[in-house]
């Protein structure tokens, strides 16, 4: 008997994606379900469509796999901001003033939004070209983030990390945030940031 899940396109993409990238981190389900806070039962659901992926499952997903929610489903930007809340608590502009506007239900108590109120520009370093390259943020985003000393904590367990975090942070004495590229390994001195916060998705308005 076949069930109602299945077959959706995200399922299917969620399997593909799965089958991948747990050849390539060598993880089996029940570390992975360890890891996302799930029991292994219920990862296999989602796996086999049993359980419904609505978008806070797929964000939690991808985020764990390392891959971007719209490549599990690609509708996700269509109805994400209807169903999964954060707290709005910073313009990106003022860092020293919080907002508190609150959305729709959130998915997790630390992790919390910043309103980029103007367009933003920053560097990044592009491996392919040997050089920096300009990366863009649009007015109307939401970056939802978390203290990065909380992420590095292990708030997300990742078995394989990128090579750098995208991170907002506050500088003594500065009223705007900033961004910055982390390498993985280096260590953050967390008493020379007034604010040090790790990206972990943005919402388009």
């Amino acid at each position: 008997m076949s069930n109602l899940h299945s077959d959706t396109l995200a399922t299917r993409n969620l399997r593909a994606i799965w089958e991948l990238r747990k050849r390539e981190l060598g993880i089996t389900q029940v570390e992975a379900a360890k890891a996302l806070g799930l029991t292994q039962g219920a990862l296999s659901q989602y796996l086999n469509g049993t359980i419904k992926l609505a978008p806070p499952a797929i964000i939690k997903l991808a985020r764990y796999l390392e891959v971007e929610p719209s490549e599990i489903d690609p509708d996700i930007d269509s109805h994400m901001k209807n169903v999964l809340g954060i707290d709005i608590r910073f313009n990106f502009s003022d860092a020293t003033r919080e907002i508190r506007q609150y959305g729709f239900v959130g998915i997790d108590a630390d992790v919390f939004g910043i309103v980029v109120d103007d367009y933003a520009e920053f560097s990044y370093p592009d491996a392919g070209a040997g050089k920096s390259a300009i990366g863009r943020i649009h007015a109307g985003a939401v970056i939802a983030v978390i203290e990065t000393k909380k992420f590095r904590e292990g708030y997300f367990p990742a078995i394989v990390e990128k090579d750098w975090n995208f991170c907002l942070v506050q500088e003594h004495g500065q009223k705007s945030f900033s961004v910055q590229l982390v390498p993985k390994k280096e260590t953050v001195i967390y008493q020379d940031y007034a604010r040090h916060l790790t990206a972990l998705y943005y919402l388009l308005n």
